[in-house]
């Protein structure tokens, strides 16, 4: 029945389709993609060396998930190279009288971030920058300057497979064990009453 018929695989090991001329050009577009990703990989290695990027890691605290019904108590701003400043409602002119008045640790949130070129945060895309927004428009205060921004959340959300992507989970599953602090419940509370 095959007699007289032409074997598909031998034609093909007699004429290579492959590489094909339009392989050859996605190859070569896919080198020249990489090789451009590994010189501003490059770049930015030497200028983060010579210091001219100022790189700082962001986070805050609050009082509630939601702007409307919590405000900030804390911030804390860790430099790659240099001091960590941390902006505490406690340090607030306006402390003594009005405990749940963050207008002056958010405004001073904004000013901190004119000094910052790359922010880092986890999880900072869909909680700590909202939350901030949010309460610079409560008090009617200029928003946050632009600024590169890095969440640190999307690397194990999209690269890894955990049961949840919190950062002490992440911090567990990495380096087998967390510094988060564990927080009793009423002593939360109180903190936020001063």
């Amino acid at each position: 029945e095959f007699v007289g018929r032409q074997n598909p695989v031998s034609e093909l090991a007699r004429e290579p389709k492959w590489p094909s001329e339009q392989a050859i050009e996605i190859a070569q577009a896919y080198d020249r993609q990489r090789q451009r990703a590994e010189e501003r990989t490059q770049a930015l290695q030497e200028a983060m060396d010579a210091d001219l990027f100022r790189i700082v890691f962001f986070d805050i605290e609050t009082t509630h998930l939601r702007a409307d019904f919590g405000f900030v108590l804390c911030a804390a701003f860790r430099y790659l190279r240099g001091p960590t400043r941390v902006i505490r409602i406690d340090q607030s002119p306006s402390y003594r009288e009005r405990l749940w008045d963050d207008r002056w640790v958010v405004e001073n949130i904004r000013k901190e971030f004119e000094n910052i070129d790359i922010l880092v945060t986890y999880y900072g895309d869909k909680f700590d920058l909202p939350f901030v927004r949010s309460r610079l428009l409560y008090w009617k205060l200029p928003p946050l300057p632009t600024v590169f921004h890095i969440d640190l959340y999307n690397i194990p959300r999209y690269s890894l497979k955990l049961h949840n992507n919190r950062l002490d989970n992440v911090a567990v599953f990495l380096r087998g064990r967390s510094e988060k602090t564990r927080l009793n419940p009423e002593i939360w509370t109180r903190a936020t009453c001063g």
